[in-house]
This record gives C-alpha cells, structure tokens and sequence, in this order.
C-alpha cells in the first residue's frame, strides 16, 4: 500500500510539473484585443443606415480598432470572420501602433473569409491603432439594401447599407433601336482638332459634339428613349444632365451611359435634329497605356479618331551610362534616350562628343525603337530599321546620327567606348538632340573605380613590441618605368627595422576590388637600401625592372632603445609622381584594462574587474593604483580578490603576495615576494564599491582609474585605463515623477518616486503644488514603500505605508506628505488629479519636491501628453458625385464649454443640402480615440440657425448646443457643388463659447472638384449664340463675366450664365429674332462698358452667332518667388499670410510646384507677404516682404523670398548582436564620401548613443573605429544618408551591433604514469554552464588533443565518455571557463591510468575473513602525486567563484590538429562538491582490494553451493 501511495504521488507531482508551465488560455485577451470596426467609402465617409447609397461597383475600407487594457503576448494568432456579405483579396498588413511602433501582421484570407491577427512581440497596455481591409459589398442579389455584420472577435455590430441602382442598358418598351447620332466631332475644349501639332495630354480636356437627327419614318413619341455608351477613355467625374433645347432631356451617368428622352414636341414638328455636347477629360492613366489610342465613338459611317498623346514625363534627351565592371573597368556603356515625348521628327540630329580619355567602339552602335506610355516610361521595340536612320560620323570621339523626317517614333541608341586613360576616376559625356531647330541637352557622369597607387597601415603587437607594416604598391594598375619603381620609406630613430623582416608579395585585384595576395617575390627582383637621417630611419626599396601590377610589402619594425615609452610611431613612404602616404600607429602597451563588470542599483554597489599584465611582460616592483577619480565611490575590502589566471587560478594572499592601502580616494596594490621580481603571469582583480551620486565631485559620471607602474625608479614604465559610467536620471534626480491620462474619467494619474538614493533624511517632506489646470482627488493618495530592482529605471511595490508615519495636507490642490521619523529607504507616492469641467490643453506639466526639513533636496517633474489636448474644431470633406460631405469634429480634448456654438461658412461655390445636417455625441475610448455614437435631437439638444444672402446667394448656418458642453461631437451635413470642374471649394468652421479667448478654434478644409460638362439641342430654325468676352489690349480671353440674355425690350430675363474659362458662353437653341444682351457682372478686375451695361441689341439669323465683347482691366496682382537660400530652386509648400497693415487679408497661401504663389483682386495700397510655415525642410523665414499696388496698377508686382535648408542630426545607438543592450565606449569616425575625416573620437554614452548636430545634406560614411570593451570590432564603413527634413526637425537613427571576443580550449589526454605519451582515441562530451551538450563524441588525436574554437565567454564542461584503449574511463567533469577578450587558447591537461590485470585466482581460493564494519578513508593520500610543472606550486582551490552563465552558438569550429605550447598548464576544474576528493591519476586506490575482496567472497560461495 505504501507502495502504491508512493507512486501515486510521484506521478503527481510529475503531472503538476508539467502542467504549471502550460500557458494559460489567451482566448479572453484575444477577445478584447479588437476593440473596434467601422465600415467606410474610399472617400472616407462612414457608411451606415443615415449615409448615401453606396455603390456595389466601388471599393468600401474596413477600419479596425485595436488595442487592449492589459499586456498581449503572443501566444497564439487571433482570428476574425469576415461576412459572406463582402469580397475580399488577399491582403497583408503590418500591425503598427500610433506611435509607429511594429507588433506583428494582419493576413486576409478570401478561401476562408478570415482575418489572422498574428502578434511578434508583447504589445504594451498603453498601445493602440488600426488596420484597414479593402473590401466590395456582395450585391449578387441587387439588392436596394444590404445588412452586414461587422465582427471584432467578442462582438459583433450589423450595419443597414443602402444600395445604388446599378445602371442598367436595357431595352425599354418605348426605346428607340435605330441609330439616331449622324455625326460626331472631337476637339480640345477650345475646339481645335487633335492633331500632330495639336496632341492632347493626358490632362487635356477635350470636347465631344455629337449630332442627332429624328427621320419621321421614326415615328417618336413622347417618352421615348435613346440610350448608348461613351468610349471608355472619356471619364465622367459627375452625373451630367441638360435639355435637348424644347424636345426633351439627356442624363449621362458617371459610367459613361448616355439617356436621351424626348418629349411631346417632337410629335409636333418634321425631321427634327439637334446637338449633344459633352465638356470632359480623359481616362488614360493605367499603367502601360500606349500614347497612341483609337477612339470609336457609336456614329454610323464615320471612322475613329486617332489620338497620339503627349506623354506626361517625356524627354527630349536622356542619356546613361555603365562601367563595363565594377572595379578598374577598360570600357564604358552609354544609352542615349530621345524624343520622349514622340514629337514630329523634322532635321533631328543626335550629337554626343567623348570626352577624352574615351574612343568610340564604331561596331558597336545601336538604335532600337521604343514604346512610350501615358506616364512617359518606354520598353524596347526591336532594332530600327536601316532607313529610318544614318549614322553621320562614328569614330574615334564623335557620334552623330540623324533622323529620317516624318515620323514621331522615340529611340534608344546603345554604343561603347574604351577606356584610354586610366588615371581619370569620372567620364562626363554630353549629348545634344535637335528636333526641328529645338535643341535640348543632357549629360550623365560616371564614376570609375580603381585601386590607390600608394597605400600604408601598419598595426602593433604589444607581445613582441613590434609593428608591422603593410605598403599597398600600385594597386591602380599603372605603368611604372625602372626608374621610378621605388619606395622612400621612412620611420622615427626610436625605431629599428627588424632584420630579414621586409617580403614582397603579388597582389591581384580582382573586377570587384578584393586585393587577392599571391606569391613572395624573389629578392633579386628588388633591392633594399637602409637610410637614415638625424631623425629618422628607413630604407629604399628599388625594383630592378619596370612594374605594371600590384604588389604588398611588409616588415616589422622593433624600439632601438626598450627602456623609451612612446606612445605613437609614423610611418611615410613616397614614390615619385605620387603624394607622400602616412601612417601612425598607437604603440601604448595598454597592460592593465579595467571594466565595470555591473551596477546592483538595489543595493547601490559596482562590481569591477581588472586584468593586469595582459602583455605577460616581466614585471619588477609592480604596484597597482586605483583610484575614484569622480568621487562617489567607496571600497568593500571584503570583496577584493586577486587571482593569477596563469598558476590555475591561484588566489594571492595578502600580505604574502601583495599589501593594500585604502582610503576615500581608492586604494594601492604593491605586490611582494614572488610576485614583486620578474612577474610574467597575468593577474584578475576584481572587486565591488558602493556608490552614491550625491558624493560625485561634478558631472553625473563615476570616473574610475587605473594605473600599473613597474621597472626601477629610473626606468619605470607605466599603463593606464579608466571607465567613465553615467548613472540613471532616476539616480541624478534621487527620484522620479510619471503620469498617466484616462480620456474617459479626464483623469491624470501621478507617480512620484523619491529617495531612490536610499538617503538619510531627517525630516523628510514631500510636496507637489498642483497647476490651477488641474484639481487634486484628494482620496485617491497612496503612499507605498519603492522596493528598487537590481536595474536601472526598475522599481515594484513594497507595501503602502501606514498613514499613522506620516502626516497627509490636501489644502490648497497641493499634496503635502511630512513624514513622522527619518527615512532610509525608497518611496513612491501615487494620486489623481481631474481635468474636468476646464479648457483641456495639449499638455500637462507638474512638480515635487523633496525636503529635509526647510533643505530642497530634488525637485522631479512629470508630464502628460492629452490626446487632441487644445483641438476645438477639425474638418474634412469629399466629393460625392455632385455633392460634397463634410465631417467636423467638435471638442476633440473634450474641454468644458459654456454656450457653445458652431458658425459654419460654406463658400459661395456650393449650396447648403440643410435636411442633411445631423449632429451626434461620441464614445471617448481611454485612450483618446473617438467613435460616433448617437444622434442629438434638433431644437432640444441644440438649436439649428440658417442664414442666406438673397443678392449673393451666400450661406451660413449656426448649431448652439443647449448644454454646457463636456465631450466631443461629430457633425455631419452635404453640400451641393456650384463649382466648375478643379474648382477648389472651401469651407469654414469656427467654435465659440463664454470660456473661449486666445485658443485656436477656427478651421478650413478644401475640395478640388472634377465635373463633366453637357449641353443638348434641338431647332426648328433656331441658332447658337456665343458671347466671347476678351481684354480690351491684349484680347485674352475673360473667365467670369456674368450675361443676361433679355428679350428685345429689355424687359424679361430669359437666361444667364457666366463666361468659362476659354471666355465663353454659349447659349444654344435660340429662336430667330431680336434680343439684348446686357452684362450683369464684369470679370474680377474689370469694369464694364457703357454700352454693355445699358444692353446690346443684335439680330439671331444665322445657326452659329458670334459676340464679343472686350473690357479694360485693373491689375491688382502680385506674385511671390520663393528659393532656397543660395540657389534658384524654386521651392513648393510654404505657406504666407497677405497682411495690409493691421489686417491680416489672406491666409493659408501656399507657393505652388514653381514655388509662387500669385494673388489677385486687391486693391490699391500697401501690403506685406509674411510667411507662417516654411516649405518641408526648411527653416521659417518670418520676416514680412512688402509691396505696394498703385492705383494705375497694370503689371502684378514681384516679391521674392528665400529658406535656409534645416541641418542634420544623426543619433547613433550601439548594441550587443545578442542581447540588443546599449554598448557604451564604442568610438566612431564620421567621413564623407570621398573619405575625407568630418568628426572623430565620437563615443557612446551609457545609453550607447551618439549624438552628432548640425550636418549638411548628403552621404556619410560611419567608420568604427574602437569596439566596447570584450567586443569585436567591425569597420566595415556604414553608410548613412542625411535627406530632407519632412518636420521641424531632422534627425536620423543608425543602430550598429558588436559581437563579444571569442576564445578557444585546447584538451591533452596523457599517461597519468608518463605525461610524455598522450593518449590518442579518448572521447568526450562538451556542456555548458546550464548542462546543455555543445558536441559529443569529441575525440583526441594521434597528438591526444581536442581543440574547440569559437567559444563565447562562460564556464563548460568536458566529460569523458570512452576511455583510450588500454586505459581506465575517468568520468570526473573537467571544468573550464572563457574569459571575456580571451587572447590566447586555455589549455587542459588530462590523464588516464592503465587498466590493471587482476592476479589469477587460485585452483581452491580461500573464503577470506568478510570484516563486519569496513570503513572508507575520508581523505585518502595520493602516493605518486603529480610533480609541480613550476617550483613553489600552490595548492589549486578546491571551489572556484560561480561566473555568469553564457550561451554558447553552435556549431563549435573543432579541430583535431595539435597547438604548440611554450609550457604545460593545468587543468581550470570544478569539483563537483567541496567534501568529495575523486581519485587522480597516480593515486593508490582504496577500493581495489574491496572488489577483489567481494569477488573472491562471491566466487566462494558459488563454489561453495555447486558443492552442495
């Protein structure tokens, strides 16, 4: 029974251990992960039950919300279904926050009509934002209207859509089937034919005329209809409507659909016929349009219109050019592009001259067709033909090809060219087309690189001392007379070349500039001469022939005198026709290192770690200094320990080894004994100091030094290292303050942390005064211990304090906390304040302050960002077909406002739809985000005012809310478009309210309308009646003149209309006779005639008459030119305010893609152009530029205007490859492209940041060139681009990696009896710290080694599996560690003992005496100890000091080659526990006789029972 409990609850305990780690279901979260989903046009709009009817054809966007209260991690991918009520493709979007943070991607799947959701990383609780879905409504059914549930994964919404009729060309019972259009005509909008010399663009608006005719065989009646399609390429921007004069109406859909029906006069009157025109654009701007397009129009016997585009990026030249190969190329490859925009070719001629250093490859000329598209790009179209063109001239520097005449076609001409001169590194080459006496140019320019004719490096090694030089030599490939095949190499006096140590090698480069070194070149193709001079020494080095390759020379050089310490050396060499080349080389020793191992802000202490000797030189009377530089460091003696890494990790003594003196500014190190007179081995200090900032001398860093001295008194050297470490702000400010903003509660919630320090303060006080902006919750204080994390930045709850320690004052909306005793430890306050019922601004600021008694110890400050803090009004619109929808967003911050009231302004283009007016409330989510919600009630939740000019037709409307206002609104109306086609229309909104002074409550949006235009008629003996008004000097044609078409007496209004934009209006199907033609309005600018005021008589006799009527003009203009600074780049995008004196005229005017911006109707005076946003990129230049218009103003007057560009800032943050945290100490160099040095000994912070300001435009190079310390360094160049501010500010991020140094272990297996034979065939398993097998079945070789490269530094563990043939397995673990910056390979000594033979056992064995308590020897005594490698051995500690464990990559670079050793090492092991004492090669071990003892006992009584 016992037993089976047992079991039992084993096997729960191993359930439990496996279910604890299960994840739990995220379900729930996922839920609540998708807060939000809203259905919209592609305009915007919302579609739901009170939107416009929605077309099944066009596109609708789902907008997801999302967002969650707590942390979501990615666990597992979130779902949600899309209705079977909508199409969708297959999409993929990156899930983004709102402050551009990337979590994850959105993936639509149309087969399975789902969404997946899947999330990368744990998305913080104050993230939110939204992802978009295209989608189409599935209206198979043709429904008028459609029910769609949206789905966010907990919830779901159904939205009533109405639908649009889809248009349908059916036949009607009274369609008439018999073509009726005779003829048709298409011409631009002035009505000029599209023609070679005429070619539209594809902007171009274009005019399409037809004629219609109604033979009475037809026999039409009323009602009847004629339906029929408008080519595709003709785009409709509006539905267009219009009469068919006195015979009926025509309706052309935005689909192209035309529908003409005709009513009861044509039952009256014979073989009517009529006129059907259409103002309109062209729809040619899909991708890989040809710009030669055929237009068939539905006209019996009449051919098509060939239209040939002018495309809209052509050129008339281009021209490119590639080196044949990428590195030292012999050739260049040119294309020359011309006639981009396919103009008529007449006398076209291409001239290109080479520049020189290049000839022209006569063969290798070519000339292709090209096909050009709408948006200017062009594809190849095969090879010319011979005839089409002749190549003029064709060598050696000059290609010249003409053109046939005739065509309009674009080439692309190919040729090549050699390379003659090698020593340029750029070719410019020019080409100029001409095309009918136009001559237009381009040029390209094209880099070549090659190698450097004269390179130096040289790189010290502090081992020997010595530094070895490298000269690259010829790496240009030139051609080097004897003569001058030499190198003048010249070095300092303190230095010596070093014997036999100069070789000359081959070097190849290959076509991508990799330097491949070949063979040593003998020395009798060379001779070497040493020089020297009072300063200097060196050598020549003369080659014997002429040289046209590269070559690399190396030697080492080594100081004269070893007893100098200098700190750099310079190299020059020179070689004639060539600059001097120089290198310096660091030569400091650099033999002690010092690094801040890391920070325990809980406990306030650094751990430090030293190395010294590093170089391993022999030192005498060697002393360490260290000393705390900064000030705010104190020693923990008891955490000093001093190892020599190179006697098994021996630890010194002290007193016996070294001596210590301490005091506040560090301590001293002398060493003693052994360790004072030739010290080769390398030592590890390491120890911890308690910090406090508050003890720093100056600045915000701790400065530790280091400084090892040795050598006798008048030849001492020395070498120094220091580290520089910035502590955290929450330490600079002994505290920190924080907030937190709920949009629902309009609450800010405050954290402050104090004496983060862990001070002693006696009387300690905190106090935080609220601003008057905000009121303080006075219950919702807390008071908490702050239990401080080992981190910086980290902190979590230690408990709340009883209020009975401190004495709590809420007067006066300030928090005052005065606690009762002294504190020691950490704190952190917590409470609320309320932004209710103020004015809501973008920002809040508040500060504490600690106090000791009446003593300021730190003052901490907060802030909070309120989402839409300070916006009152926000207004967009878009056009819908004929009209426009508006949305403005009232009180977005939600601020508190007293008689409300919105004025809205439409401008006098558009008319107010008023029955579409609505207003709603919102739903305000925590974060800010605002939704629609409900509608408000006219004349009960607000009160609805409209107001309309009867003369001018201009419109405004009022909504005062009847109740103070507390939260955001969304209003919503149309308007009807009263503007003519790109017409911009505008529209005003403004908040006020008894609480509004100085906040910006106005705003504007605007719409660039598209229209089509129509016009229909029909006669029976009727004309067309054009009134053409034109400038009275320069006969310009006058958009804007308002007529009124009057009968003969002048007495009724029969029709008005305003001149177009060619100066036009015509008034089709009027009748014959007599009538007068008055003008209402005179075009901006211009004042009426007498004689057109008073009215003109004329006589309608004819089908076309013609008008024209001329006026003089006032020029009130004036144009501003704004250029960058320096330059006469025009520049767009910035934005002025037209002021005369006081006034502020005209706002928002912002300079066009010709960086102008002209202004019309102003009347005479002074004025002033003050610019209020600068173009993007640029500074603001707010200085105002005056002009003045005079009363006989007749010319716009000219200003101009200048920006300076803003400069660079580049942020560069290093980082460990593995763990992504900040590297501090990390020095770069910044370069321009051409090498050239702009900043240097850059380094990285604490943060691991680099700040560099003020940089020009352009490409950089970002040169490493010292590493962390531990890390590799990398100086690969990193390019970096400073481009154009796009805000107020520009600043660019660079992140770089480093890799921590590797190290290597070499393992010797030998005989424990001779350490002479090694062991070949022992296999072994390799852990790391945390038992994960790295490699298995490790095996020595005929050298008894395993060598494993690539290790990371951390502690491992080799573990014999399989013991050499012969020899006994050894299972003991052997432990190592990998250093940080490992230089040298660790190496492992191991021994395997000989299996012995056990004695024959005797015919009649003896049953020996089983003793009843046998006893293990606790320490048994090797009795062949290994003999010490070195005198004076210490004994190896028996527990060495736990390292952080570190993960170690796979694979390992293992090898089974042997490494040389100048001396044995021993073996850097672990026992297992301190107690056990395994036995070791050459021990006498205990339990032999024990198992030959019980294997006689066994074998006896086996003996004994056969007998039996």
């Amino acid at each position: 029974m016992k037993k089976l409990m047992s079991l039992t609850l084993l096997a729960m305990l191993v359930v439990f251990q496996f279910v604890s780690v299960i994840p739990a279901n995220a379900s729930d979260a996922s839920g609540d992960f998708v807060r939000d989903v809203r259905m919209k046009t592609q305009q915007g709009n919302l579609v739901d039950e009170n939107s416009p009817p929605v077309d099944a054809k066009e596109a609708v966007t789902l907008v997801y919300t999302w967002g969650n209260l707590a942390n979501t991690t990615p666990e597992k991918d979130i779902t949600l279904n899309i209705p079977n009520t909508l199409k969708v493709e297959k999409q993929q979007i990156d899930l983004v926050s709102l402050t551009k943070e990337h979590y994850g991607s959105v993936t639509v799947n149309p087969d399975k009509q789902e969404i997946n959701i899947r999330i990368d990383k744990e998305i913080p609780s104050f993230e939110t934002g939204t992802f978009e879905i295209l989608a189409k409504l599935n209206n198979e059914k043709k429904q008028d209207e459609m029910l769609v549930t949206l789905n966010t994964g907990k919830n779901s919404e159904q939205v009533r859509v109405s639908m649009k009729a889809q248009t349908k060309l059916t036949t009607l019972k009274s369609a008439i089937t018999t073509n009726i259009l005779t003829s048709v005509e298409l011409t631009d909008i002035n009505g000029k034919t599209f023609t070679e010399e005429n070619r539209p663009s594809v902007d171009s608006a274009a005019r399409i005329a037809f004629e219609w005719a109604l033979p009475d065989a037809l026999n039409v009646k009323a009602g009847d209809t004629y339906s029929f399609q408008l080519p595709e390429i003709f785009t409709l921007y509006s539905k267009v409507t219009g009469t068919l004069g006195d015979y009926g109406t025509f309706v052309a859909e935005m689909d192209g659909t035309v529908t003409m029906t005709f009513n009861e006069n044509v039952e009256l009157d014979s073989n009517v016929a009529g006129t059907l025109q259409f103002n309109t654009g062209f729809n040619v701007n899909k991708k890989d349009t040809p710009t030669t397009q055929t237009v068939n129009f539905p006209v019996a016997e009449q051919d098509g219109y060939e239209l040939h585009f002018v495309p809209k990026n052509g050129a008339a030249v281009t021209k490119s050019g590639a080196a044949n190969q990428t590195y030292s190329p012999d050739g260049v490859n040119w294309t020359v592009r011309v006639n981009g925009k396919e103009n008529l070719l007449r006398n076209a001629v291409l001239k290109d001259t080479l520049p020189a250093g290049l000839t022209l490859d006569a063969d290798s000329i070519e000339v292709y067709r090209l096909n050009v598209f709408m948006d200017g790009s062009a594809q190849l179209d095969g090879l010319a033909d011979a005839t089409e063109y002749t190549v003029v001239s064709g060598a050696g520097r000059t290609l010249e090809i003409q053109f046939a005449d005739g065509n309009s076609t674009a080439y692309e001409v190919r040729y090549k060219t050699a390379i003659e001169d090698v020593t340029k590194t750029s070719f410019k080459n020019a080409a100029e087309f001409t095309n009918n006496d136009v001559k237009a140019t381009t040029s390209a320019t094209i880099a070549i690189k090659r190698g450097d004719h004269l390179k130096k490096r040289g790189t010290f090694d502090p081992k020997t001392e010595r530094v070895k030089w490298t000269v690259s030599y010829n790496f240009d490939g030139k051609t080097v007379a004897q003569q001058d095949a030499i190198l003048h190499d010249l070095f300092d006096n303190e230095h010596q070349l070093v014997d036999e140590s100069i070789v000359v090698r081959h070097v190849t480069v290959d076509k991508d500039g990799k330097a491949i070194i070949g063979a040593i070149v003998p020395t009798t193709d060379y001779q070497v001469t040493p020089t020297s001079t009072a300063t200097q020494n060196g050598f020549d080095l003369q080659f014997t022939d002429g040289i046209s390759t590269a070559y690399e020379v190396t030697y080492e050089t080594k100081l004269s005198d070893t007893t100098a310490n200098p700190t750099t050396v310079t190299n020059n060499v020179e070689t004639p026709n060539t600059p001097k080349e120089s290198a310096t080389v660091s030569v400091d020793s650099q033999n002690i290192t010092k690094r801040l191992v890391d920070s325990d802000y809980s406990t306030k202490t650094m751990n430090w770690a030293q190395q010294i000797n590093t170089n391993q030189y022999s030192l005498d009377n060697a002393v360490i200094r260290d000393t705390f530089a900064s000030g705010g460091l104190t020693l923990l003696p008891e955490t000093l320990k001093l190892i020599d890494q190179d006697d098994s990790n021996k630890t010194l003594i002290e007193g016996t080894d070294y001596s210590i003196t301490s005091d506040t500014n560090g301590f001293v190190i002398t060493l003693l004994n052994d360790y004072a007179v030739d010290m080769t081995h390398t030592l590890n200090l390491t120890y911890s100091t308690h910090f406090q900032f508050e003890d720093i001398k100056s600045g915000t860093a701790i400065k530790n030094d280091t400084r090892l001295e040795w050598g006798a008194t008048d030849e001492k050297r020395t070498s120094t290292d220091t580290t520089d470490t910035d502590l955290d702000y929450y330490t600079q400010k002994n505290g920190f303050k924080l907030g937190t903003y709920n949009a629902q509660s309009k609450e800010i919630t405050w954290t402050i942390g104090f004496n983060y320090n862990l001070l002693t303060i006696n009387e300690p006080i905190l106090k935080d005064a609220i601003p008057s902006n905000q009121s303080l919750l006075p219950d919702t204080i807390e008071v908490h211990k702050m239990k401080l994390g080992k981190e910086a930045y980290n902190y979590s709850d230690g408990g709340i304090v009883d209020p009975a320690n401190y004495t709590l004052d809420t007067s006066n909306n300030t928090v005052r906390v005065a606690f009762n005793e002294p504190i020691t430890e950490a704190y952190y306050i917590t409470f609320k304040t309320s932004i209710a019922d103020k004015l809501v601004v973008p920002t809040y600021l508040n500060a504490a302050t600690l106090y000791d008694g009446t003593t300021a110890q730190t003052t901490v400050t907060g802030f909070v960002n309120i989402p839409s803090g300070g916006s009152y009004v926000n207004k967009t619109g878009v056009q819908n077909g004929d009209n426009i929808n508006w949305e403005v967003t009232i009180n977005a911050g939600q601020s508190t406002i007293a008689n409300a009231k919105i004025t809205d302004t439409p401008q006098s283009n558009q008319i107010l739809l008023s029955d579409t007016i609505k207003l709603y409330n919102t739903k305000i989510q925590k974060n800010g985000a605002i939704t629609q919600g409900q509608q408000l009630v006219p004349d009960k939740d607000y009160t609805l005012t409209i107001h309309t000019d009867g003369e001018t037709g201009n419109q405004s409307f009022e909504i005062a809310f009847t109740d103070t206002i507390h939260s955001a609104y969304i209003l919503k109306y149309d308007t009807y478009i009263d503007a003519g086609d790109k017409e911009t229309v505008r529209n005003n909104v403004k908040l006020t309210g008894d609480n509004l002074t100085n906040e910006q409550t106005s705003t504007s949006s605007d719409v660039i309308v598209r229209f089509s235009e129509g016009s229909g008629g029909a006669s029976a003996e009727r004309g067309t009646l054009t009134i053409r008004k034109i400038d009275h000097k320069t006969t310009k044609s006058l958009q804007g003149a308002e007529f009124g078409l009057y009968n003969k007496d002048g007495t009724v209004l029969l029709r008005t209309s305003t001149t177009n934009e060619s100066g036009d209006i015509t008034f089709p199907t009027i009748r014959y006779g007599d009538y007068l033609v008055k003008e209402l309005t005179a075009p901006t600018g211009y004042f009426k005639s007498d004689s057109s005021e008073s009215g003109i008589t004329f006589k309608m006799d004819q089908k076309e008459a013609l008008l024209i009527v001329e006026n003089d003009q006032f020029v009130g203009e004036a144009t501003l030119t704004k250029t960058e600074t320096g330059t006469t780049n025009r520049l767009a995008g910035a934005i002025f305010d037209l002021v005369q004196g006081d006034q502020i005229i005209q706002t928002g005017l912002t300079t066009d893609e010709n960086g102008e911006i002209k202004v019309i109707d102003l009347t005479p005076g002074d004025y002033a152009f003050i610019e209020t946003s600068a173009p993007t990129g640029y500074q603001l230049d707010p200085t105002p530029h005056t002009f003045t218009i005079t009363e006989k103003q007749t010319e716009p007057a000219q200003v101009t205007a200048e920006n300076n560009l803003i400069l660079g800032t580049l942020i560069i943050t290093k980082q460990d490859t593995t763990t992504k945290q900040p590297l501090s100490g990390a020095t770069f160099e910044l370069q321009d492209t051409n090498g050239n040095t702009i900043q240097s000994d850059l380094t990285t912070d604490f943060e691991g940041k680099i700040t560099i300001t003020d940089l020009p435009l352009g490409d950089y190079n970002l040169i490493e060139t010292t590493a962390p310390t531990d890390y590799q360094l990398d100086s690969t160049p990193i390019p970096v681009t400073i481009t154009k501010a796009t805000t107020t500010e520009n600043i660019h991020y660079q992140t770089v990696d480093n890799t921590l140094i590797k190290g290597s272990v070499t393992l010797t297996k030998l005989d424990s009896e001779n350490p002479e034979i090694t062991l070949q065939g022992a296999t072994f398993d390799l852990q790391d710290n945390e038992g994960n097998t790295i490699a298995t079945n490790l095996t020595t070789d005929t050298t008894g080694q395993i060598i494993i490269t690539d290790l990371l530094p951390g502690d491992y563990t080799f573990t014999e599996t399989s013991a050499p043939t012969g020899y006994q397995l050894d299972p003991t673990p052997i432990l190592f560690t990998i250093e940080k910056s490992q230089t040298e390979p660790l190496h492992l000594e191991v021994t395997n003992t000989k299996t012995k033979t056990p004695d024959p056992i005797p015919d009649n064995p003896t049953t020996p005496d089983i003793p009843t308590n046998p006893t293990t020897p606790s320490n048994p005594t090797p009795t062949n100890p290994i003999p010490s490698s070195e005198p004076n051995t210490p004994t190896i500690p028996t527990q060495l000091e736990p390292e952080t464990p570190t993960t170690v990559p796979t694979p390992l670079q293992i090898t089974a080659s042997t490494l040389p050793t100048n001396k044995p090492v021993a073996s850097k092991t672990k026992p297992t526990t301190p107690e056990s004492n395994l036995p070791e090669t050459g021990d006498n071990n205990p339990s032999l006789p024990i198992w030959l003892g019980t294997t006689l006992i066994i074998t006896a009584l086996y003996l004994s029972r056969r007998k039996k």
